[in-house]
């Protein structure tokens, strides 16, 4: 499938470049990034494969190896001169390399060594399992990720300036710490679902809690990339793209349905078996995008775009919500969902109201600002959180267990729970 893909993105090249982007310059870094397509796809069915054989480490040692060659890459052919080529040929070496990898990593698990008696045969047998449990799962994952990734760019490429795409990409690329919490946190969860499910033991009120404590973690840092989203592209880009910062903020608080399980359902159906349930929720996503992206983007640019990022997440999580209730007879905590939402919107107004020192006095470096807003919004949240019982005291208990065996995190995480724990009592 792979190379399938490959032959037709490299044949329709100029298409792609002259019809689609109006820009035919790009045409032979379409070209290159081809090569892009069979990397994806070795990169995602390796990790797939390493996770559904409880490889977590390896899998995890995949998506670095990919993010340290296409960090170290691409600054370095950009600064050279290759520009756009460069960006393009340190994507596609990340890829093939992290395919590579996990594709070796592949064989030694399964065939090497003591495994080697197993046989091939029985290899594939395997392999033909796993394609039955996970194909509706991925069929729906690479519909969304088409829909709200691929699909969106195009879109902001035909309705919007270079300019304007750049900033889209940079707030993008801000955002990437949500992503990061949200694939680890799939990551884990997915493998502690499939856990508890392979013993019977309570799956239901495991992604109750789930969602409470993704709500708990993960709300505070949406609403603080809002508050302090002018500061950051200062720091990080530069004067020359404050024009970014309002996208910033809007990508950011796209990611909003987070709080009622966004990211929480796809571990949950697969641990649990229900991966149909994970693709009717993917494929929401993906027709909110396909509808709305074109839709709003003609009329709001960059704006529109991202607003459509927002209905494309709260329609997976509105039919996920609705799947697990239907179905499973699960409901999540709203009022703790809610509760995170309330305080975190208070802490990002008192953060946003800090950066106000930036415009009184030009002396402040903007990273102290930045500073600034991360101790008051975050201290604030800290102490909020477990006054208005966004967590009461057995969920610290939970989460002191949850967060034990990650080395100097553990240490971090203690001092913060007991806070929280003191705060509560």
């Amino acid at each position: 499938m792979g190379a399938g893909l490959t032959a037709a993105c490299y044949l329709s090249a100029p298409f792609i470049a002259n019809t689609i982007f109006h820009r035919s310059l790009l045409e032979p870094d379409i070209r290159l990034s081809s090569l892009a397509v069979i990397g994806q796809i070795g990169f995602q069915c390796g990790i797939a494969s390493l996770v559904g054989w409880s490889r977590p480490k390896q899998a995890g040692a995949t998506y670095i190896i990919q993010g340290v060659v296409k960090v170290g890459l691409a600054p370095a052919l950009i600064l050279l001169g290759f520009g756009i080529f460069g960006a393009v040929s340190a994507q596609v070496s990340s890829l093939l390399a992290a395919a590579c990898y996990s594709i070796i990593g592949l064989y030694f698990v399964k065939l090497s060594g003591a495994n080697r008696g197993n046989g091939y045969r029985s290899f594939l047998s395997d392999v033909k399992g796993l394609i039955r449990y996970g194909l509706p799962s991925e069929i729906g994952q690479y519909f969304s990720n088409f829909a709200s990734q691929n699909f969106v760019t195009i879109v902001l490429g035909v309705f919007a300036s270079n300019a304007t795409v750049g900033y889209f990409q940079a707030a993008t690329g801000v955002t990437a710490i949500i992503s990061i919490l949200s694939t680890s946190l799939s990551l884990s969860l997915f493998a502690g679902f499939s856990s508890l499910h392979g013993q019977n033991k309570d799956t239901g009120l495991a992604y109750v809690y789930a969602v409470k404590y993704v709500a708990y973690a993960a709300t505070p840092f949406i609403f603080f990339l809002i508050a302090a989203s002018e500061p950051i592209i200062r720091i990080v880009f530069g004067t020359e793209y404050l024009s970014a910062a309002p996208l910033l903020a809007l990508i950011s608080f796209s990611n909003i349905p987070m709080i009622i399980g966004q990211s929480v359902f796809v571990p949950y159906f697969n641990g649990i078996g229900k991966t149909r349930f994970t693709m009717y929720a993917l494929v929401a996503d993906g027709l909110a995008a396909l509808v709305l992206a074109p839709i709003l983007g003609m009329y709001y640019g960059a704006y529109g775009v991202t607003f459509a990022l927002l209905g494309s997440n709260l329609a997976s999580g509105v039919v996920a919500l609705y799947l697990a209730k239907r179905y499973l007879n699960t409901q999540i905590d709203y009022r703790s969902s809610l509760l995170a939402f309330i305080t975190s919107i208070v802490c990002a107004g008192i953060a946003y109201a800090s950066s106000f020192l930036n415009s009184s006095s030009s002396l402040i470096p903007n990273l102290i600002i930045l500073l600034i807003q991360f101790v008051v919004f975050f201290g604030l949240y800290l102490l909020l959180a477990p006054l208005i019982s966004v967590v009461r005291k057995d969920d610290i208990v939970r989460l002191s267990a949850a967060t034990r065996g990650m080395g100097i995190f553990s240490k971090v995480f203690r001092i913060l729970l007991q806070i929280e724990n003191k705060l509560a009592s």
